[in-house]
């Protein structure tokens, strides 16, 4: 499991893009990720789980 809070340098894109392309890449045993991306006022977060089949993620539930 991966748990990452995004403060100033990651955008919200980014976050996600990293997440499906970097931690669940096939050269990782990750099965969870969870990001959080922290604003001055609110925040956003998504986790999302291993695809089945190659690498990426599939995402579970994301905030609006």
């Amino acid at each position: 499991m991966v748990i990452e809070i995004a403060v100033k340098n990651d955008s919200w894109p980014r976050l996600k893009d990293d997440a499906s392309t970097k931690a669940f890449s096939r050269l990782t045993s990750i099965e969870v990720f969870i990001g959080v991306k922290v604003y001055r006022n609110t925040f956003r977060a998504v986790w999302g789980k291993r695809r089945a089949v190659g690498h990426g993620m599939h995402t579970q539930q994301q905030t609006e």
